[in-house]
């Protein structure tokens, strides 16, 4: 596979952060974008890691006004984004980059007009995150009488300050030698000013390293129940789950016992923990349930688990709906075959008495779920939904 990237420039007044389709053509380049991502969209060899983006400020003004237009111009965007490709609003990140020092230093190393160009460019390359704004532009202004500042003022800071870089970052096979070009507006941004993070590195299509789930109906049924689900690769995962639950009352003959736990895989057609998803699971589970009356025991009295257990063999279906970077709740059924060895049961005068040895063989629903899922890994980072 092989990862590629189409992007394009939107502008801001100076000193604003409102997003205007009607200024410096950002309508038009905005309306290219999508229409080139609704064509990656519909070939089904094409996967969309992430629709990522920086919003960034030139180097002059206050720090904390700047502040304020590079968050404001990512929290626009990233609505935009959001209501216009909805279906990628999970891998939508869009990020507040503060002062463009990399864009700034690209256009000083291309211009040979640049006054003092060695000068500034050995203060732009010893800037790291731990580095003052105010401290840099103080170096910058003492060059020659601010003669460096002065010119960069006038002919890179436009260009830095008013703008943002929206990248859709995709994969695709590697027997394309090449893709073809889409064309998409303002796309003539210098190469060396655009330095996209992959989407391993935070970025909106991050990989998730793994998932912690628990059903909400087994809560509700007090069965305190945890799973976890790893991604294997883009379109699918592995599961485990366990629970168990120990609640008696000897007096009154209530029992309320179960545990037992399951495993199995998983296809997403989209990527893992977003949208449908079809599966194989299979489980093994041990029960004893009396309300006062007649009690179910399912596995061998006072053994283990592995003493003729409860079993099932499932395939499911279910719909992970986002709720933010972390969250999903996860609507899931399972239909198969579940069987195995139970016994019933009177309590009699503190004595349990055994009434009949029963084999289950039930095909039909085996499990339904509505999995609350939290998940783990570099997608995490700082994101937004």
């Amino acid at each position: 596979m092989r990862r590629d990237t189409i992007a394009t420039r939107v502008y801001f007044p100076q000193g604003k952060y409102r997003l205007d389709r009607n200024f410096s053509g950002n309508g038009e380049a905005l309306d290219s974008l999508v229409s080139a991502i609704h064509q990656l969209e519909k070939d089904s060899t094409v996967t969309i890691d992430c629709l990522a983006g920086r919003a960034t400020v030139s180097p002059e003004g206050n720090d904390t006004i700047n502040a304020r237009l590079s968050r404001g111009r990512a929290r626009v965007l990233t609505q935009y984004l959001s209501t216009t490709l909805p279906e990628l609003s999970p891998r939508i990140d869009i990020r507040a980059a503060g002062i463009d020092w990399t864009g700034l230093r690209a256009l000083a190393a291309a211009d040979p007009r640049l006054p003092h160009k060695g000068e500034v460019l050995a203060i732009l390359d010893g800037i790291t995150p731990e580095s003052r704004a105010a401290a840099v532009k103080m170096r910058l202004g003492r060059i020659a009488q601010q003669r460096s500042w002065d010119y960069m003022y006038e002919h890179y800071f436009p260009s830095l300050r008013n703008s943002a870089v929206i990248f859709c970052i995709y994969t695709h096979p590697v027997y394309f030698t090449r893709i073809p070009t889409i064309p998409i507006g303002k796309l003539a941004i210098p190469p060396t000013t655009i330095t996209p993070s992959p989407c391993g590195e935070g970025w909106g299509g991050a990989p998730w390293h793994f998932a912690l789930t628990t059903n909400l109906l087994y809560d509700a049924l007090a069965i305190p129940n945890i799973g976890i689900e790893i991604p294997l690769g883009k379109h699918w995962s592995a599961s485990a789950d366990w629970m168990y639950a120990w609640w008696k009352h000897d007096m009154k003959a209530l029992y309320w016992r179960i545990y037992g736990g399951q495993a199995g895989v998983r296809y997403w057609p989209t990527r893992p923990f977003e949208g449908h998803h079809f599966g194989l699971r299979g489980g093994v589970f041990a029960y004893d349930f009396c309300l006062g009356g007649r009690g179910y025991m399912g596995g061998v009295p006072g053994g283990t688990l592995w003493q003729r257990p409860q079993y099932h063999a499932s395939v499911e279906y279910g719909y992970s709906i986002v709720l933010n970077r972390r969250l999903r709740l996860d609507l899931n059924l399972s239909l198969g075959y579940s069987g195995g060895e139970y016994r019933e049961y009177l309590p009699i005068e503190g004595h349990y008495v055994w009434q009949v040895t029963k084999q289950r063989r039930y095909v039909g629903p085996t499990g339904a779920s509505v999995g609350l899922v939290w998940l783990i890994g570099p997608g995490a980072k700082g994101g937004k939904r």
